[in-house]
């Protein structure tokens, strides 16, 4: 059995994408290290865009299902078991919003840290260390497990060290996408979220261990290293989510239940 032309309704139809590449997997029509169908190939063949197979195709990246390669279309890494689909679907129940933000976030930071390797000064690059200098000092100042004072000090670091970027990179239209995205991320469905699957400080540390590296790669003037380091970074951020149970459990909730 082939793809099937959607049915379902605007915001449903990645989920259906996703679900329907599970079912092939699951009954052998593709096996591990098999390459899937081009993404125009399964638009046609399902009747909906191309951005909504990315959609879907980026979420079973993420969970593991395939892998995509720049050029060279995606492969099949693993079989489809009974526990991938809730994660599959935790992934769009968020509200929509939260894995469309992430989405959204990893491929314009990519393209801002690029850009920032670019043209960053020496000055610049030792603003971007003295930020995570004090971002640490104020995490060990706070320490032990995760509550609301260690969480706003590393949202307020997180926040500071990648508009400072967008503020490198010197254009002020990226700038202003991400300043509206960061205000997004400070609606209370993200604090609940941030607060299910960081639980130690440990794990903010591990956060700003990953921005160290990106500035690394930008002190390296390595736009490859400091492009990969940012997605690797957002994928980082969408894994620690969907592998919180607590957080899978609250999925569905809306910011209206948060209130």
């Amino acid at each position: 059995m082939d793809f099937r032309k959607v049915q379902e309704p605007e915001k449903r139809k990645a989920i259906e994408i996703a679900e329907q590449i599970l079912r092939l997997i699951r009954e052998g029509e593709y096996g591990k290290g098999d390459k899937l169908p081009s993404e125009n190939r399964i638009a046609s063949l399902t009747g909906v865009g191309r951005p909504v197979v990315r959609e879907a195709l980026c979420a079973l990246q993420i969970v593991g299902v395939i892998e995509s390669k720049v050029g060279n279309g995606s492969y099949v890494l693993a079989e489809s078991s009974n526990e991938v689909q809730p994660r599959i679907l935790s992934l769009f129940r968020v509200n929509e919003s939260p894995f469309e933000t992430l989405q959204a976030r990893k491929y314009l930071e990519s393209g801002v840290v690029e850009l920032a390797t670019k043209t960053a000064t020496f000055l610049q690059i030792t603003d971007l260390e003295q930020i995570l200098k004090e971002a640490n000092r104020s995490l060990d100042s706070v320490g032990g497990e995760a509550g609301e004072e260690l969480l706003a000090v590393y949202l307020n670091y997180d926040r500071t060290f990648h508009i400072r970027i967008a503020e490198i990179a010197g254009n002020s239209l990226l700038l202003s996408h991400m300043t509206f995205y960061c205000k997004i991320m400070d609606q209370a469905l993200w604090r609940k979220l941030y607060g299910d699957f960081y639980t130690h400080s440990i794990q903010f540390k591990e956060a700003m261990g990953e921005h160290s590296g990106i500035v690394q790669a930008v002190k390296k003037r390595d736009t490859d290293l400091a492009r990969q380091r940012m997605q690797k970074h957002f994928d980082n951020t969408i894994q620690r989510l969907i592998q919180q149970k607590s957080a899978l459990q609250e999925m569905d909730l809306t910011v209206a239940s948060l209130d």
